[in-house]
Order: structure tokens, then sequence, then C-alpha cells
């Protein structure tokens, strides 16, 4: 901790003082036509998996 400055020591907590912080992000935003959207936008959603909400499990997606 010498060569850290005052406010990088002030900034460095003890281990027992830590907590854990989970990050969210949005994933969703809001619905609009895939037709409507940018040749990447479309092929990124070609690569997306989708899941069933009462199972937790991937789901097929159909040709």
């Amino acid at each position: 901790m010498q060569n850290l400055t005052k406010t990088e020591r002030m900034s460095v907590m003890k281990e027992d003082n830590r907590t854990r912080c989970e990050v969210y992000s949005r994933v969703v935003g809001f619905l609009s036509p895939v037709s409507q959207w940018n040749k990447g936008k479309k092929e990124e959603f070609s690569d997306r998996l989708t899941f069933d909400r009462s199972t937790g499990q991937e789901t097929v997606k159909k040709a």
C-alpha cells in the first residue's frame, strides 16, 4: 500500500468489510419489428438463445 495515493488508500477496504456487488443489465427494450432492424442486429438475432420460463430449459428453434 506504500505506492498508493491518498485517494487510493482511502478506497481500499478490509476483506471483512466488503460486500459482493451484483450487476444487473436490462436485456430487453422496446418492441419493434425485426424486419426494420439493421443487418447486424438481424444476424445477432438469429444467434440468440431462448428459454422456457417454466422449466428454465433452452427451447429448440423451429426451422
